[in-house]
């Protein structure tokens, strides 16, 4: 994970705003398995520290992580994905879809809600309402 953050974020500064797709498309093809997870992981930092410049790309960053990890078939991966993106929908007053989005995800788990990732994504849900 951490070679995989280094990259991000020298990719990221090497590449600019164009640095989201680039490694979209090469973790695609590149990393299949176990690092395709680090991968939604490194998005979701990507997508914290463009979103904090004020740019678009972090949320393509977050939709991608949310599409690998459904690809995956990553449940956890795709919960926070999913938190994450539907907690920028809300910032933007866009509660109704950020619900839409979320509420899926989390009532497929089941079980395991002490966990941090569940707890975070029943008070998103809960504020959204």
């Amino acid at each position: 994970m951490v070679t995989t953050s280094l990259a991000v974020s020298s990719s990221t500064k090497l590449l600019g705003k164009s640095g989201v797709g680039f490694l979209s498309v090469s973790w695609r093809r590149s990393f299949p398995g176990f690092a395709t997870r680090c991968a939604i992981g490194s998005l979701r930092l990507l997508w914290r520290k463009v979103l904090r410049r004020g740019g678009f790309e972090g949320q393509i960053a977050l939709e991608e992580a949310l599409r690998v990890a459904r690809q995956q078939h990553a449940r956890a991966y795709e919960l926070r994905a999913a938190t994450s993106l539907a907690k920028l929908r809300g910032e933007q007053r866009r509660r109704a879809e950020a619900q839409d989005l979320l509420a899926p995800v989390y009532a497929w788990f089941t079980e395991g809600f002490d966990t941090a990732d569940l707890k975070e994504g029943k008070a998103l849900l809960d504020g959204l309402c």
